[in-house]
Protein backbone atom coordinates (compact mmCIF):
# COMPACT_ATOMS: atom_id res chain seq x y z
CA UNK A 1 0.00 0.00 0.00
CA UNK A 2 1.12 3.61 -0.76
CA UNK A 3 0.66 4.60 2.28
CA UNK A 4 2.79 3.09 4.69
CA UNK A 5 4.19 5.46 7.17
CA UNK A 6 8.33 5.05 7.84
CA UNK A 7 9.91 6.15 11.23
CA UNK A 8 8.24 5.98 14.95
CA UNK A 9 5.84 3.90 13.94
CA UNK A 10 7.18 1.58 11.16
CA UNK A 11 7.98 -2.17 10.65
CA UNK A 12 9.31 -2.91 13.83
CA UNK A 13 6.81 -1.82 15.78
CA UNK A 14 4.41 -3.91 14.06
CA UNK A 15 6.90 -6.67 14.23
CA UNK A 16 7.04 -6.35 18.02
CA UNK A 17 3.21 -6.77 18.24
CA UNK A 18 3.57 -10.22 16.02
CA UNK A 19 1.62 -9.42 13.14
CA UNK A 20 2.22 -10.93 9.58
CA UNK A 21 3.67 -9.16 6.81
CA UNK A 22 0.86 -7.93 4.60
CA UNK A 23 -1.33 -7.35 8.15
CA UNK A 24 2.02 -5.38 9.76
CA UNK A 25 1.63 -2.94 6.53
CA UNK A 26 -2.01 -2.20 6.67
CA UNK A 27 -1.57 -2.13 10.35
CA UNK A 28 1.66 0.32 10.04
CA UNK A 29 -0.43 2.73 7.91
CA UNK A 30 -3.78 2.47 9.52
CA UNK A 31 -1.53 3.48 12.75
CA UNK A 32 0.18 6.27 11.47
CA UNK A 33 -2.92 7.83 9.71
CA UNK A 34 -3.91 7.51 13.38
CA UNK A 35 -0.70 9.49 14.39
CA UNK A 36 -1.26 12.25 12.58
CA UNK A 37 -4.53 12.70 12.90
CA UNK A 38 -4.06 12.86 16.67
CA UNK A 39 -1.24 15.46 16.21
CA UNK A 40 -3.23 17.34 13.74
CA UNK A 41 -6.01 17.80 16.71
CA UNK A 42 -3.42 18.09 18.86
CA UNK A 43 -2.09 21.16 17.20
CA UNK A 44 -5.24 22.69 16.77
CA UNK A 45 -6.54 22.56 20.36
CA UNK A 46 -2.83 23.97 21.31
CA UNK A 47 -3.55 26.89 18.66
CA UNK A 48 -6.84 27.50 20.25
CA UNK A 49 -5.34 29.07 23.45
CA UNK A 50 -4.03 31.84 21.41
CA UNK A 51 -6.78 34.37 20.40
CA UNK A 52 -4.94 35.30 16.92
CA UNK A 53 -5.61 31.63 15.70
CA UNK A 54 -8.82 31.28 16.87
CA UNK A 55 -9.54 34.75 14.73
CA UNK A 56 -7.39 33.13 11.63
CA UNK A 57 -9.66 29.60 12.42
CA UNK A 58 -12.91 31.39 12.29
CA UNK A 59 -12.27 33.99 9.37
CA UNK A 60 -11.14 30.63 7.41
CA UNK A 61 -14.28 28.79 8.49
CA UNK A 62 -16.18 32.03 7.14
CA UNK A 63 -14.95 32.29 4.11
CA UNK A 64 -15.17 28.48 3.49
CA UNK A 65 -18.93 28.96 4.42
CA UNK A 66 -19.40 31.82 2.12
CA UNK A 67 -18.14 30.08 -0.32
CA UNK A 68 -20.25 27.04 0.12
CA UNK A 69 -23.45 29.11 0.38
CA UNK A 70 -22.66 31.15 -3.16
CA UNK A 71 -22.35 28.62 -4.69
CA UNK A 72 -25.17 26.66 -3.55
CA UNK A 73 -27.33 29.34 -4.53
CA UNK A 74 -25.72 30.90 -7.59
CA UNK A 75 -25.04 27.60 -9.61
CA UNK A 76 -27.48 25.72 -7.87
CA UNK A 77 -24.48 22.78 -7.00
CA UNK A 78 -25.56 20.42 -3.84
CA UNK A 79 -24.31 21.61 -0.41
CA UNK A 80 -21.14 18.56 -0.79
CA UNK A 81 -20.42 20.40 -4.32
CA UNK A 82 -20.57 23.76 -3.16
CA UNK A 83 -18.11 22.84 -0.47
CA UNK A 84 -15.90 20.73 -2.58
CA UNK A 85 -15.69 23.43 -5.23
CA UNK A 86 -14.79 25.99 -2.47
CA UNK A 87 -12.55 23.78 -0.61
CA UNK A 88 -10.61 22.55 -4.34
CA UNK A 89 -10.57 26.41 -5.02
CA UNK A 90 -8.50 27.22 -1.95
CA UNK A 91 -6.25 24.62 -1.54
CA UNK A 92 -5.35 25.71 -5.61
CA UNK A 93 -5.87 21.82 -6.31
CA UNK A 94 -8.89 23.06 -8.73
CA UNK A 95 -9.48 19.45 -10.88
CA UNK A 96 -11.57 21.30 -13.43
CA UNK A 97 -15.00 18.87 -12.65
CA UNK A 98 -16.60 22.19 -11.55
CA UNK A 99 -16.42 25.76 -12.88
CA UNK A 100 -18.69 28.52 -11.94
CA UNK A 101 -20.62 29.47 -15.66
CA UNK A 102 -22.32 32.77 -14.23
CA UNK A 103 -20.19 36.23 -14.41
CA UNK A 104 -21.49 36.98 -10.97
CA UNK A 105 -20.30 33.73 -9.82
CA UNK A 106 -16.99 33.84 -11.82
CA UNK A 107 -16.01 37.45 -10.14
CA UNK A 108 -17.05 35.66 -6.79
CA UNK A 109 -14.39 33.22 -6.99
CA UNK A 110 -11.63 35.95 -8.05
CA UNK A 111 -12.54 37.30 -4.81
CA UNK A 112 -12.80 34.03 -2.83
CA UNK A 113 -9.42 32.73 -4.21
CA UNK A 114 -7.35 36.35 -2.95
CA UNK A 115 -8.80 36.26 0.17
CA UNK A 116 -9.31 32.63 0.95
CA UNK A 117 -5.69 31.10 0.11
CA UNK A 118 -3.84 33.81 2.28
CA UNK A 119 -5.66 32.74 5.17
CA UNK A 120 -5.69 29.31 4.31
CA UNK A 121 -1.93 29.03 4.34
CA UNK A 122 -1.67 31.27 7.23
CA UNK A 123 -3.88 29.08 9.06
CA UNK A 124 -1.99 25.66 7.98
CA UNK A 125 1.00 27.45 8.68
CA UNK A 126 -0.18 28.02 12.50
CA UNK A 127 -0.85 24.30 12.53
CA UNK A 128 2.50 23.16 11.05
CA UNK A 129 3.86 25.90 14.21
CA UNK A 130 1.84 24.09 16.87
CA UNK A 131 2.50 20.65 15.97
CA UNK A 132 6.22 21.46 15.95
CA UNK A 133 6.26 23.20 19.08
CA UNK A 134 4.14 20.67 20.41
CA UNK A 135 6.65 17.84 19.17
CA UNK A 136 9.45 19.23 20.52
CA UNK A 137 8.15 19.79 24.14
CA UNK A 138 6.95 16.36 24.32
CA UNK A 139 10.33 14.97 23.38
CA UNK A 140 11.81 17.28 26.11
Amino acid sequence: MAWIVRGPIGPGYSKALGLASGQRRRECGIIGIWAVAVRFIRAIRRGFREPEFRGLFYLTSVIIGSGTIFYRFAEDWSWLDSLYFTVITLTTVGYGDFSPTRAGSKIFTIVLILLGIGLLVALIQQIAHYAIEDHTERKK
